[in-house]
């Protein structure tokens, strides 16, 4: 009695991939009792595949037809470029993986970090990736350059942004929590020292150190009482003196802006320049002209700007009123300028404060 069918092994018939085994059944018309006979069917032999399979590899027919090749199979595979980490089309049934290409899927990356093939290893590797990233300096939150895919962040340099800040703050570097701590920002602003008054200008950022103010003392007799800038007796006496003495200054300072900017003055008709100037310009006309003589057709300019014909005796009569005036309006000068020191030696600090020397107000 024989079975009624045995195993054979089918095959592609254009690859030649394995596909499994097949029956094979007993040919009742071929086959006698003593020797049986199987209709074998199409495209399969009955030689077995021999050894196992490492993954992606396939059985296939071999060259003479009558046994099986274990050939590279990647043809249902996930396939991965390991230049560019994407995924890319299987190779054909039998083709071996070039070396560029792999069966690992790339592991997902975290922030800053990218994916490399380690072509000695065969894998993938997770490197620092800072190269896209905005960089600054910890120490003085400048923008840093990026280095190149690969290499890991420079010391003393982060990639966390700075926090948005309001006017007079900035960012300060945490080491122990590695973030930006926002921090007053007073650089470059003038602070005065409550000991003595000092002004002192600040560098660096965080809390204004103690003992500072922004309010500027008045003078230097003022002293902080620990809420703001006091005068004492003693102190008040002296600011008295030392503003009684520049307000005096002040007077004397009118007085000689008084002189030098000169007078106006009536004579004969006209109204003519006085000063200083004119003084010198007479002077030296006159000794010319007592030598030579005046020019012919010389005049003298009025303070309304119109030419005066003037003979030397004339210029000389004019000369002599000039003096005249120059002296009336040098002592209404000095006058005043008597008045108001008698004044200034009477004034207390807020009168002095607002005083400014000039003609009295009538």
């Amino acid at each position: 009695m024989h079975v009624p069918f045995i195993e054979f092994h089918r095959y592609d018939s254009v690859t030649g991939r394995y596909l499994g085994p097949v029956p094979a059944y007993l040919d009742p018309l071929e086959s006698s009792d003593e020797q049986p006979v199987y209709a074998a069917p199409a495209n399969a032999i009955a030689a077995s595949p021999a050894g196992e399979l490492a993954p992606c590899q396939s059985y296939r027919l071999n060259a003479a037809g009558d046994a099986w090749d274990v050939v590279p199979d990647y043809s249902q595979a996930e396939i991965w470029d390991t230049t560019t980490g994407l995924r890319c089309a299987p190779t054909a049934f039998g083709e071996s993986l070039p070396a560029n290409l792999a069966t690992d899927p790339p592991p997902a990356t975290g922030e800053y970090q990218a994916c490399e093939w380690d072509t000695k290893k065969r894998r993938w590797r997770l490197v620092p990736d800072y190269s896209g990233a905005v960089l600054r300096s910890t120490e003085t939150t400048a923008l840093v350059p990026s280095p190149p895919r690969g290499l890991p962040l420079p010391a003393k340099v982060t990639a966390v942004p700075l926090p948005i800040m309001a006017p007079k703050e900035a960012a300060q570097w945490d080491v122990v929590q590695e973030a930006w701590q926002i921090v007053p920002d007073h650089r470059g602003e003038t602070w005065y020292r409550t000991a003595d008054g000092s002004p002192t200008m600040l560098a660096e950022i965080g809390a204004v150190p103690d003992g500072l103010t922004q309010l500027p003392p008045p003078s230097r007799h003022h002293h902080w009482d620990g809420a703001g800038w006091i005068l004492d007796e003693a102190g008040t006496v002296a600011l008295l003196a030392e503003q009684r003495e520049a307000a005096a200054a002040a007077v004397t300072q009118w007085k000689e802006a008084q002189i030098a900017a000169g007078t106006v003055f009536e004579f004969d008709g006209h109204r003519w320049d006085g000063g200083l100037t004119v003084r010198y310009q007479m002077a030296s006309t006159i000794a010319a002209a007592e030598q030579i003589g005046l020019p012919t057709g010389f005049f003298w300019t009025d303070a309304d700007d119109r030419d005066v014909a003037v003979t030397l005796d004339q210029l000389k009569a004019l000369q002599s009123a000039h003096e005249l005036a120059m002296v009336a309006r040098g002592w209404e000068i000095h006058a005043r300028q008597r008045e108001m020191k008698r004044e200034v030696a009477e004034m207390t600090l807020e009168q002095l404060a607002e005083f400014v020397p000039c003609w009295p107000k009538h």
